[in-house]
């Protein structure tokens, strides 16, 4: 054996010498010593160029698979695919049974396999989206996602085929599918309804490079009650402009094969890119709680994913680019679940119906002094409240208030109706959090976003006798 070869398989043999004897801390050790194995394990594979055996990969992969700290485990899920990599499997598993337990490492966890991350050139405009691939770039780093090809291509028709994709297992298209043609949103949009779309898909031929278009430039929520309801326009006021944009995660699956599929698109190209700042920077870092968003429950590999994002940016300059100032999270949904980011957990998604009922129209508009005869049900159950209680009070004046109200009900007018609260006073906006907070049993039909109270819930105030007089 060449004297060079003799010394690479000694510096292999005892580089898997040093892991395997740390693998005994990364199952049992505590918590910090757990870490920081993986840590040194990083260290030696960003100085190490050789194969590591196949057995060694596999043992590792199945410490990480049941490691119960988030936060080992969210590290240990960015080092595993190193390992695979350079290990004589060749390319990383799909881990489909066994998906990440953090949000942002689920949703590009297949672009860790041969993928490509797909934006539109156009003769009028050769860098369309660029930022926004740069945004997506800086996350999906060459060291951890190496098997990731960033392609430009041509607007007049573009939708790859599955029989052109031989091994590819993941598309992202950074903007919308109509840019890339006709047929790639037939092929590539998926089959199940969302519940956001844009009003308008093609551009209109005769609308000009800056000009808004009121239904090209908005997106719609289906289901909504009248076709004026839940619409996210983009709008231009004081050199100020509010934009909307979608994230989307499914599956596409055709001829025995199946391709993740991730959409990235905004109502205009500022909310492209703040779509993907939020989908490859924001979802990557602990939030004000110092930490990362969970996957929900049930999470798979052939789960799909929603989010509705909001951003605000100064329009001086913007010819050169966005300088975005405010981005939110308005919906985000994976399967039946619904993320509510005011407690951070997932809520179901699928909504509840409140049935209000009044005994007569007098108890409709004055209803604080017979509560004991208004009926307060939920999906046909009682709502379970002691008659006129202040959490009684308080419930049927957020219902009431929710039914007119779409856009939420802010805290401080809770807050000021003194008919709610048992001391006849005013109360802050922090006293109605916590009176609502303590009604347990009914806080996943509500989301507080600051100061304003949303309902998840559909409501419907009736009145049993509305004929009685008066």
């Amino acid at each position: 054996m060449p004297e060079n070869e003799t010394a690479r398989v000694k510096a292999q043999e005892r580089f898997e010498e040093d892991i395997r004897s740390t693998l005994t801390i990364m199952q049992f050790g505590p918590r910090e010593s757990r870490m920081g194995a993986w840590e040194n394990l990083k260290a030696g594979l960003d100085s190490f160029r050789g194969k590591i055996s196949k057995e060694l990969a596999r043992e590792l992969g199945k410490i990480y698979m049941v490691e119960k700290d988030e936060g080992v485990a969210v590290f240990a899920s960015r080092i595993v695919p190193l390992v695979v990599l350079w290990s004589e499997l060749g390319t990383p598993v799909r881990l489909a049974n066994n998906p990440p337990k953090v949000l942002s490492d689920w949703l590009w966890h297949d672009f860790r396999h041969p993928s490509h991350v797909l934006r539109v050139a156009d003769p009028g405009r050769l860098r369309r989206d660029e930022d926004a691939v740069i945004e997506i770039a800086r996350s999906l780093s060459r060291a951890e996602f190496p098997h990731t090809e960033f392609l430009c291509v041509d607007s007049r028709g573009f939708a790859p085929e599955m029989a052109q994709l031989e091994r590819v297992v993941a598309l992202c298209f950074v903007g919308r599918l109509s840019l890339f043609g006709r047929d790639a949103v037939h092929s590539w949009s998926g089959a199940r309804p969302w519940h956001y779309r844009f009003a308008m898909e093609s551009r209109p031929k005769d609308l000009k490079r800056g000009e808004l278009h009121p239904q090209y430039h908005s997106l719609v929520r289906d289901g909504a009650k009248n076709d004026g309801e839940a619409v996210y326009r983009t709008e231009e006021t004081n050199s100020r402009r509010i934009d909307y944009g979608l994230i989307r995660r499914h599956v596409v699956s055709s001829s025995g094969r199946s391709v993740v599929v991730v959409q990235i698109a905004g109502c205009s190209s500022l909310a492209t890119r703040a779509v993907a700042h939020f989908a490859a920077y924001t979802l990557f870092f602990p939030g004000l709680n110092r930490k990362l968003i969970p996957t929900p429950p049930g999470i798979h590999a052939e789960s799909h994913l929603e989010a509705l994002i909001q951003v605000e940016a100064k329009t001086e300059g913007s010819e050169f680019g966005w300088s975005m100032q405010e981005l939110r999270l308005l919906d985000l949904r994976v399967d039946n679940f619904r993320w509510n980011e005011d407690e951070f957990r997932w809520v179901p998604a699928s909504r509840a119906t409140i049935n209000v009922t009044f005994p007569n129209v007098a108890a409709r508009r004055s209803p604080f002094g017979r509560m004991s005869e208004i009926k307060i049900r939920i999906d046909d159950a009682p709502a379970g409240f002691r008659a006129d209680s202040e959490n009684h009070r308080l419930f049927l004046a957020l219902c009431m208030a929710a039914a007119e109200q779409e856009d939420g009900v802010t805290l401080d007018d809770l807050g000021n109706n003194r008919q709610i609260w048992d001391d006849n006073s005013a109360k802050d906006a922090a006293y109605v959090t916590r009176r609502l907070r303590s009604i347990k049993r009914l806080r996943d039909l509500y989301a507080i976003d600051g100061c304003v109270c949303r309902m998840l819930s559909d409501i419907r105030l009736q009145i049993d006798k509305p004929t009685q007089p008066r």
